[in-house]
């Protein structure tokens, strides 16, 4: 949990995020562009009654379940997503897009091609985890990207090339760009979802789908929140 009361996954990756770009709003007017930093959070979904409220209650009280499970990463990342699709709903002049910036892990002085590969049991249960999944990830979900796991720049220069992207116009705003991704079929070897990206990147793609009253009625949730925090205040 942070000093404002959220949980933290989702302060840094979510409302943090949505805070400046409301903040920014009044300059961002006419020829901004907003790139939210997502991921593939394919096969994410809330059910049928799920309300703002409830999203809101997933933000200010840790749910023990979604922290152990990594969903958090997996809901705040899904949420920054159909944030921008809403924010272009809402502001015609601004141009709000997302960008999956792929798998990126590193480890100083180890080759990134060799973190392709299956560790020794004995070594693998000494990593840390992000590190333990990179071999089964390029394995299963990410089999397809000839760069796997990227390395921090090659992720960072995704995002760049979706900030500077020439020719989107404001009838882009909203469009989700992605590597291309199939579904797996069921009992597939996979660790982070049932999904396979190919290349290549930075491409619009379908976004996993959210219900649009749900998302217009938390957008305006997450101002109320941010509204609670000291820095909103200062």
């Amino acid at each position: 949990m942070t000093k404002d009361g959220f949980v933290a996954l989702m302060e840094i990756n979510l409302l943090g995020p949505a805070l400046l770009t409301n903040l920014l709003l009044p300059l961002l007017r006419g020829s901004g562009r907003v790139v939210n930093v997502a991921a593939a959070v394919y096969g994410t979904s809330f059910s049928a009654n799920t309300t703002p409220a409830h999203l809101a209650v997933l933000s200010k009280h840790l749910d023990p379940v979604l922290n152990s499970t990594g969903e958090y990463f997996q809901i705040s990342k899904y949420l920054l997503i159909h944030h921008a699709i809403e924010l272009a709903r809402r502001e015609s002049s601004v141009t709000a897009i997302s960008v999956n910036p792929g798998y990126a892990v590193e480890v100083p002085g180890v080759p990134q091609w060799l973190l392709r590969h299956a560790f020794p049991k004995w070594l693998e249960k000494k990593l840390p985890e992000p590190i333990q999944h990179a071999p089964i990830a390029c394995a299963t979900n990410e089999k397809g990207l000839a760069g796997c796991p990227e390395t921090y720049a090659q992720a960072a220069a995704v995002v760049a090339v979706a900030t500077a992207l020439p020719g989107l116009k404001s009838t882009d705003s909203g469009v989700y760009l992605d590597f291309e991704t199939v579904k797996l079929p069921p009992n597939a070897p996979q660790i982070f979802g049932p999904w396979q990206q190919h290349d290549p990147t930075c491409v619009p793609r379908a976004p996993p789908p959210m219900n649009a009253t749900l998302r217009s009625g938390w957008y305006d949730e997450m101002l109320r929140l941010m509204g609670e925090s000291d820095v909103y205040k200062i």
